[in-house]
């Protein structure tokens, strides 16, 4: 992109973040409406930039599904020159590409609010279930009960849980997700959702996999497996740090960058964005996850990439 480009899209992201706040006064008269309605035909970059900043927005005001008090971001938008820095801010996310690149958990912008059992944002929790058995939630974790006489089932339906399975002859324990059901053949081990797979990790004794369409699998103490809804990969061993989410800890070994945040985001209000082109770097190391802030500029600090916090709810990762 050459320096004249550039400067036009930035003058036609200012021009549309000063259209954005006349439009929220609501007093435009009819000759400044028709002026920004003539605006907007004059380039087909105009309404296109007008679109992705109006899009951006709408992400950025949930706060509260986003775990942010509204009464904090209210604040910080009383006034028209912080309302303009942000929707500058906003603008330049847009151009960024709003959308497919936003990293932001759906499960997070949809609360749960009848479940059994929920974590919110940067919280993790144990629950003593009825037979005995603990489940203990990672943050931004969603999960049902179904227990009867023939069956033990929790519902995964968001996020990653541990299970420390209480021996019952009888009753069959089993973590069900959208993808399948892991019945506990043994005690301990772990279940995590991801948006297109199901990943088990094994502590102790071993568990039996069973997709929606039938396939089945065992997965053996020290291994981890993930499945589809119509099949199952080898399993393979574990790595050392598995585990360490329940102390407040992430720890990656030769991990893609990508799954660095992936783990980060439950712990953060509002969006990380990851830029694509740096997001299959590998990382080792250990990251605090009660304190995202840290991690991030550990990341920043030790690895080719930059971290651009726009406000302390809109964060990007990019190349430096």
């Amino acid at each position: 992109m050459n320096a004249h480009t550039r400067s036009s899209a930035d003058l036609i992201h200012d021009q549309a973040v000063e259209w954005v706040l006349r439009l929220e006064e609501g007093d435009l008269s009819i000759p400044e409406r028709e002026q920004y309605e003539a605006w907007q035909r004059a380039d087909p970059r105009h309404a296109e930039a007008i679109s992705k900043l109006t899009q951006a927005a709408r992400y950025f005001d949930l706060p509260r599904q986003m775990g942010i008090e509204a009464d904090t971001l209210l604040q910080k938008l009383e006034k028209s020159t912080s309302r303009r820095k942000l929707l500058r801010n906003m603008a330049v996310l847009a151009g960024m590409g709003v959308g497919a690149g936003w990293l932001v958990h759906r499960e997070a912008l949809e609360p749960n609010l009848g479940a059994d059992f929920r974590t919110a944002t940067g919280e993790r929790r144990s629950y003593r279930l009825p037979d005995q058995s603990l489940i203990t939630l990672n943050a931004r974790s969603v999960a049902d009960m179904a227990f009867d006489s023939r069956e033990r089932l929790v519902r995964l339906r968001a996020g990653m849980l541990m299970a420390d399975v209480a021996h019952d002859g009888q009753r069959p324990f089993v973590i069900r997700t959208l993808h399948g059901s892991v019945r506990a053949l043994g005690t301990e081990f772990q279940v995590r959702l991801l948006p297109n797979e199901t990943e088990v990790v094994v502590v102790s004794s071993k568990v039996e996999i069973r997709t929606h369409t039938g396939a089945t699998c065992q997965v053996q103490a020290g291994e981890r497996v993930r499945f589809t809804a119509s099949s199952t990969e080898t399993p393979r061993k574990t790595q050392d740090g598995e585990m360490a989410w329940l102390n407040g800890y992430y720890v990656a070994l030769d991990t893609p960058l990508t799954d660095v945040i992936e783990a980060l985001r439950p712990y953060r209000r509002g969006i990380i964005r990851l830029d694509p082109a740096v997001a299959s770097l590998r990382v080792s190391a250990a990251f605090p996850l009660d304190d995202t802030d840290q991690a991030l500029d550990s990341l920043a600090s030790t690895m080719p990439v930059e971290v651009q916090r726009y406000t302390p709810y809109l964060v990007t990762v990019s190349a430096r």
